[in-house]
């Protein structure tokens, strides 16, 4: 009789977590691009220093946003790469210990399998 394996999958990363909301700054409302292109429109030589800030300042925020959200992509990304390496490895372990375990059964499958694809080559 032949014994089949209990083995349990090894702990993975978690790749579920939410996005860290304390690294994405938050913009104001009267930052927005839209408000500052439209007091372009009406900018006289004085308030052009002051605009010029506020947009200098939309446009830091805007890249420290896209920097937290590349840097929580590519944390997301490695600990993806690791959950798969784990499943992986489990497979591979469940394969081997069933081929150990089934030997002859294994060889069976094999060759249905070679022969079934022999067929299929043979209709050419």
């Amino acid at each position: 009789m032949a014994r089949t394996s209990t083995r349990t999958a090894p702990t993975a990363p978690d790749i579920d977590t939410p996005m860290d909301q304390a690294n994405t700054p938050q913009l104001a409302e009267t930052d927005t691009l839209d408000s500052i292109l439209q007091e372009f429109r009406s900018v006289s030589d004085e308030n052009l220093p002051a605009l010029r800030q506020r947009l200098d300042d939309l446009l830091a925020a805007g890249s420290k946003t896209g920097t937290a959200y590349y840097a929580t992509l590519k944390r997301s990304s490695g600990r993806l790469g690791q959950l798969a390496r784990h499943e992986l490895e489990h497979s591979r372990e469940v394969a081997d210990g069933y081929v150990k375990e089934n030997p002859w059964r294994t060889v069976a499958i094999a060759g249905g399998v070679a022969f079934l694809g022999g067929l299929l080559l043979g209709r050419r």
